[in-house]
């Protein structure tokens, strides 16, 4: 051991040189200003890198700290700092875990972990990577610098106003699977597609019945957001009060493909008369012509009758 270094209690080992101090049980601290104080299994390397109480922690670099009784941490960088929980590892400058379990903060200034801003309660299972990156909404992800995981169950690559795009993202399969800009790009030209359909599929309309051509045809063209579409439409007419129709649709991109069919018939009321050509075939007799009264006006002839 070197001089002036302090081991107490059992199996502890100081080196270093002056201020290095450990306590406890099967400690380690080494160099300059390296402080245990108890624990078991615990290992301090460097100036002023500091543990107090737990077990199998590990503080490495000038100032690292460890302190709250926990089991398992890890901080490594110029004053990392582990606070308050078990399996919490901080690596960086600066670099905080604390204040819940499996807590990781890795890059200058990262945190992950509880107790934050306005909540002051524990949080487990956050990642923060990246300078500045804040994990701790509970089982969430921050990933970049400034990227900020708030919410539980999350996973960020920014903050409002820091926004990044993921890149090189393959199609998603499942229904729980992020989706690409070509699956979305497909979806909006399905959506285009699907309303230059019903734009022609609008654009078909039958004529009244004719008895004498009972059957019809209809043909029209639509257009949504630059993409086309033609329809064709048949009508039939069984009798004036019931008429059948079928449609079919295809836009000129990708040829999507629609089709109807249906029956639209008349119930209740009086039952319409229907004119054809033939009904009116008798002229109004001739006294009741307007020409034969004012004919009648110009001779002197009473038309009050």
């Amino acid at each position: 051991m070197a001089t002036e270094a302090d081991a107490d209690i059992s199996n502890n080992q100081a080196t270093g040189g002056a201020n290095s101090s450990v306590a406890g049980n099967n400690n380690t601290g080494v160099s300059i200003g390296a402080e245990i104080q108890g624990g078991n299994q615990n290992v301090a390397v460097g100036y002023s890198s500091q543990i107090i109480n737990g077990s199998l922690n590990n503080a490495e670099n000038y100032g690292a700290l460890i302190i709250g009784g926990g089991t398992g941490n890890t901080a490594i960088g110029t004053n990392a700092q582990v606070i308050n929980g078990t399996s919490l590892e901080a690596v960086g400058y600066g670099a905080a875990a604390g204040w819940g379990n499996n807590n990781t903060a890795i890059g200058n200034h990262a945190y992950a972990g509880g107790n934050v801003y306005d909540r002051p309660t524990p949080s487990n299972n956050n990642v923060a990577i990246g300078h500045y990156a804040e994990a701790y909404g509970g089982s969430s992800v921050a990933i970049g610098d400034y990227s900020v995981a708030n919410e539980a169950n999350t996973v960020s690559v920014g903050q409002p106003g820091y926004e990044r795009r993921i890149m090189n993202v393959a199609p998603g399969y499942y229904d729980t699977d992020a989706v690409n800009m070509s699956q979305l790009r497909r979806v909006d030209s399905k959506v285009d597609r699907v309303g230059s359909i019903a734009m022609a599929m609008s654009g078909l309309a039958p004529l009244p019945y004719d008895p004498k051509d009972p059957t019809q045809y209809s043909a029209a063209y639509g257009t949504y957001n630059g993409t086309g579409a033609v329809a064709l439409g048949i009508y039939h007419y069984t009798k004036p009060s019931i008429m059948y129709n079928m449609a079919v649709a295809m836009s000129d991109d990708r040829w999507e493909k629609s089709a109807r069919f249906g029956v639209t018939w008349r119930t209740g009321g009086a039952k319409a008369k229907v004119l054809t050509p033939a009904v009116v075939t008798e002229k109004p007799a001739e006294e009741n012509t307007i020409e034969s009264r004012v004919k009648k006006i110009l001779a002197g002839e009473d038309v009050t009758n």
